[in-house]
């Protein structure tokens, strides 16, 4: 038998002697029951009201009774029994029974102390228990939350990286449009010049055409204006000779011929300003004759083409005696 059952054997040994002792003493002094008490009550009816007492009815008087033979004595109460003195006590059996019960004591100390110490031990394990399922929730929820920022993370950093593809690709397109119109631009504009150096170098050409075209007739208008001009100065100039053959006066002992050319100045109606030799006429008083003659002859006669008229109004003419000619 082990331990622990030796001492749960001992312990109900004990509890049984315990009772059947408490036993034994309840029956020595057991008190006997007291007589019954007579009670008077008062019946109440139903509502509250009390129902009086019935008075008591007198009995009718009994007959005499007759002579009661004599009884005889009743026997006298047998005492009681003296109660037995309590068995001595062996002071060894109650040492023993002292070491016994101490050493009960102490085992139920012990127990529960191991108990005690077992329920710390296992409320300590469940506190730990409570930790680390604690701990480990928080590491799940830890790992979780890691996982679930790891993830968003991840997504973030996919979704950067798909917009920026598409920002890139938005990107190249746009550049590749914006090349494709610079170089649509770039030939329209070189069409455009082309077409424009084409035209300026065609407008040239026909400018410088109508340029040649126009000097040339210019130069042929010229040429025939110069002529026209030429033949009526010289028309002119032989008309002014001959009016100034009239005035003119031969120097005495004077070349009968000679030819000179005078230099006239006049204004717009002919008048004379002044005349000058430019070419002599042989003698100083020859020229002086000729200027003098010319100054006399004023006005002139008209040239017959008003273009014949220079602009400073400034002609040459030659002069010599002879109507025939020089």
């Amino acid at each position: 038998m082990n331990k622990p059952q030796t001492r749960y054997a001992v312990a109900s040994l004990i509890l049984h002697v315990l009772v059947f002792g408490a036993l034994i003493l309840g029956a020595l002094f057991h008190r006997k029951p007291e007589p019954m008490r007579v009670i008077e009550a008062a019946l109440v009816q139903g509502g509250g009201q009390q129902v009086p007492n019935p008075q008591p009815v007198e009995p009718k008087p009994l007959p005499p009774a007759p002579k009661p033979e004599p009884q005889p004595e009743p026997p006298k109460p047998t005492p009681p029994k003296p109660k037995p003195e309590p068995p001595k006590e062996d002071p060894v059996k109650k040492a023993e029974e002292k070491a016994k019960k101490e050493a009960e004591a102490e085992e139920k100390r012990k127990l529960a102390e191991e108990r005690k110490e077992k329920q710390r031990v296992q409320e300590a394990e469940r506190k730990a228990e409570q930790v680390r399922i604690k701990e480990e929730a928080e590491r799940k929820r830890q790992e979780e939350l890691k996982k679930k920022q790891e993830e968003a993370q991840k997504k973030a950093e996919a979704e950067r990286v798909r917009k920026e593809e598409e920002q890139r690709k938005k990107d190249e397109e746009k550049r590749q449009q914006q090349a494709i119109a610079d170089d649509l631009k770039r030939q329209e504009a070189e069409e455009r010049k082309a077409i424009e150096d084409a035209r300026a170098k065609r407008a040239a050409e026909d400018k410088a055409r109508r340029d040649a075209l126009a000097a040339a007739a210019a130069a042929e208008q010229a040429a025939r204006d110069a002529a026209v001009v030429g033949a009526a100065q010289a028309q002119w100039g032989d008309l002014i000779a001959a009016r100034v053959r009239k005035f003119w006066q031969r120097p005495p002992a004077s070349a009968d011929t000679f030819s000179c050319v005078v230099e006239v100045k006049m204004n717009p109606d002919a008048s004379v300003v002044s005349a000058t030799v430019i070419r002599s006429c042989g003698t100083a008083a020859l020229d002086r004759s000729v200027e003098q003659a010319v100054v006399k002859a004023s006005p002139l006669p008209p040239p017959p083409d008003p273009r014949a008229m220079p602009a400073d109004r400034t002609i040459k003419i030659r002069f010599c005696p002879s109507a025939n000619g020089c």
